[in-house]
């Protein structure tokens, strides 16, 4: 079984995917698009991306949901990206947990950045990374502590971490300085040691991945 991603430049799911299995330390092929081609729209409504195609002997599977993506991941080899109990399988309240903030706070962020990327000039998706910003910065982080630590009582980096680090690192570098604009008045006293100490990490240091672009 082979796996191929397919993702964009500047595309956040894409970012966020890379993400995730750079932290996995997965060996995919990754294949980078400008323009979609024909043959993506077999595999992806629209050509969106990310797209991961899982090509067995005989058929080519290609999934485009990034949650979906990122849950095939951890089927695979490597470090966890949800926790497991002591039998090795995932911890079903914890991936509850996990999931339930993904909803409500990550994908939201990705959604409305999305939207200030094709529209800066659109108040409300600002306000809303705004609010959802300062609402991990008050009620999640705290220094260095993994993201989720005051819900599931351990500091454990889990896949809400590499979530939001990649999110962080966009509004920071690819929407820098519109940042400042939408951040104006937001305290980042924890988000920022949290964002610096997860920057020093294996899985968001530059690699020699072999990237082939169409």
């Amino acid at each position: 079984m082979d796996l191929t991603l397919i993702v964009r430049n500047g595309c956040l799911s894409s970012k966020i995917v890379l993400g995730v299995k750079a932290f996995k330390r997965l060996d995919i092929e990754i294949v980078t698009i400008e323009e979609t081609p024909e043959w993506l729209l077999n595999y992806s409504p629209n050509g969106a991306t990310p797209t991961l195609l899982i090509k067995t002997f005989d058929d080519t599977i290609g999934i485009n949901e990034i949650v979906t993506i990122i849950q095939y991941l951890d089927t695979l080899p490597g470090p966890n990206l949800y926790p497991r109990l002591i039998t090795g399988q995932i911890n079903p309240l914890e991936k509850a947990i996990i999931d339930c903030h993904i909803k409500t706070k990550i994908e939201a962020l990705i959604k409305n950045l999305n939207a200030v990327s094709r529209d800066f000039s659109n108040e409300k998706p600002k306000k809303i990374v705004k609010s959802i910003v300062s609402e991990i910065e008050k009620n999640y982080l705290d220094g260095e502590e993994s993201l989720l630590h005051k819900f599931l009582y351990r500091n454990e980096v889990s896949v809400a971490d590499v979530m939001l680090f990649q999110i962080v690192d966009y509004l920071f570098t690819q929407l820098a300085p519109s940042h400042v604009e939408i951040l104006n008045g937001v305290q980042l006293k924890n988000t920022l040691p949290w964002y610096n100490h997860l920057k020093s990490q294996y899985f968001n240091k530059p690699t020699d991945v072999q990237i082939i672009r169409l």
